[in-house]
Parts: C-alpha cells; structure tokens; sequence
C-alpha cells in the first residue's frame, strides 16, 4: 500500500526477520523508498530490536538517485539512531555508517561520516527521516508506543 503526503510517498517493500549481530536478540528490518513525483528520492531501511528496550531503533537512508543506470555511487548513506525524549519528541544521532549494521551495505550508497550531515544534509536527512516514521505503519503494528 503506497502512503501519499506533501510531495513525498512512501513505498513500502518488505520486512525481514533477523537476529540482532550486537546482542543475540529477534529484530525487524523494514525495507522501503520514498519517491518524490516519478523520482525515487531515498530507499531505506530501519532496524527494530523487539523485546529490548535498550536497544537503539536505527534507520539508514540512502538518498539520491535510484533506478535504471544508478548505482551506490548516485547516493549517499547516511545512518542514525532514533532517540525518543521525555517529552516524546524524536532526536537524531547520525552515525558512522561502519558502526550501523549496514556496514557491508552495497545497495544504499557511500558511505559518509556523521560530520556530512549539516546544513542542508541534516534538514533532508531529517524531513525525510521524519517522513518515514510518521508514515510507515508497519513500525506501528510492530512497538507498540
């Protein structure tokens, strides 16, 4: 099922059943792009640590080019981890993509440093971050908050 809002949509792919590398633990990866128009804007992926709560929630975004003709070296991937506050708010923690679990990733892009994201990459980071977590309901049927 496609989600539309503002100028994005999201486009849910699939989710995999997989085993935490860090703490042994079952988790969810969710698979997923955002299109803009007919573009594909961002793929991403996010990882849920179920039944841990101390585990990190993160999420890998892989913006720019997708589609016939692209490859990794048309985007950038950009990792977080995601936070919630006392007072319910999400926080961003960006990430050396070689600390994330996708730091074999060959799909997403190249992989850049926590410093890149500022600026204007922190304000796309976020608005497409926040796109997808306000949007992807599997996340949803999956914690409950």
């Amino acid at each position: 099922m496609k989600i539309l809002s503002r100028k994005f949509e999201l486009d849910p792919e699939k989710i995999l059943d997989e085993v935490c590398s860090c703490c042994g633990t079952s988790c969810k990866t969710l698979i997923g792009f955002v299109h803009e128009g007919t573009a594909t804007r961002a793929g991403y992926v996010i990882r849920l640590v179920l039944n841990n709560p101390d585990h990190d929630f993160l999420i890998a975004l892989g913006i720019g080019a997708w589609g016939e003709g692209t490859s990794k070296d048309t985007r950038v991937l950009i990792c977080a981890k995601v936070r919630f506050g006392n007072d319910g708010r999400r926080r961003y923690e960006f990430i050396h993509p070689d600390s994330s679990p996708w730091k074999d990733d060959e799909v997403l892009g190249v992989k850049v440093p926590p410093e890149y994201v500022k600026g204007e990459n922190k304000t796309e980071s976020i608005l497409l971050a926040d796109f997808i977590l306000d949007s992807d309901q599997r996340i949803y049927d999956l914690i409950p908050y």
